[in-house]
């Protein structure tokens, strides 16, 4: 595998993908596989890499799969397939996630503390009445008369 390729892929890739290259998923599901014999432990690091940068990039899965056969894996094509399916079902690496929405969420109550604070008190035009019920029924029985 080119170093350089995959630096490339992996700038050039979305957001998703590159978390999930870097995350836990991808090294998971090799683990997977070599448990269910569909590749030999010694082929792990190679097959983690190789799945990485097709993932990354689809236009290096020739030549992923080519540098498979090489190494030893007969069906790269349907390991790549399992694979692919393992990564689709693993649950997302949280931990930045949620550091990052903790961080959202402080912020926006910084916020909504900030503008509470910044809002000046607004003064009524209006006088405020205070009357007893006497008073009521007194300036009624007067606007009558």
């Amino acid at each position: 595998m080119n170093w350089e390729n995959f630096q490339t892929a992996y700038q050039n890739a979305s957001e998703d993908k590159r978390a999930i290259v870097s995350g836990s998923a991808v090294p998971q599901c090799v683990a997977k596989a070599v448990n269910e014999g569909k590749v030999d432990q010694a082929q792990a690091k190679v097959v983690t890499q190789l799945f990485s940068i097709q993932y990354l990039d689809s236009n290096q899965k020739d030549a992923a799969l080519t540098e498979l056969r090489q190494a030893g894996v007969p069906d790269g094509e349907e390991l790549f397939k399992s694979l692919g399916f393992c990564v689709a079902s693993m649950p997302a690496d949280t931990n930045t996630d949620l550091t990052d929405e903790i961080k959202e969420a402080e912020a926006a109550l910084s916020e909504t503390a900030a503008i509470g604070q910044d809002t000046p008190s607004i003064p009524t035009e209006e006088p405020a009445y205070s009357s007893t019920q006497e008073s009521i029924l007194n300036e009624s029985v007067n606007n009558k008369a």
